[in-house]
């Protein structure tokens, strides 16, 4: 049985000992994901719909953001137009 981390609130004291914190919970990380998938755990409806979410993420980052002056613009127009209406 692997020692997996289990939420140990001790704190490493140096950047050295913090590096080689990470590289533990990586690697135990990758081998939990590597035997999740040999399980086929992966073919899991909550898995497909975290996937589906993380790709839709990935993808919102290629929308084009407006400039702070459109939307300056824009919403002078809406208030405009409020007024006009009332």
């Amino acid at each position: 049985m692997l020692g997996f981390s289990s939420g140990d609130d001790s704190r490493p004291t140096s950047n050295e000992e913090q590096r080689q914190l990470v590289a533990t919970i990586y690697v135990e990380e990758q081998i939990l994901v590597q035997e999740a998938l040999a399980l086929g755990l992966d073919n899991d409806a909550r898995i497909h719909d975290m996937l589906a979410q993380k790709m839709r993420h990935v993808l919102s980052g290629n929308v084009i953001q407006p400039t702070e002056l459109e939307l300056e613009s824009y919403y002078q127009g809406i208030s405009s137009a409020t007024q006009a209406c009332l």
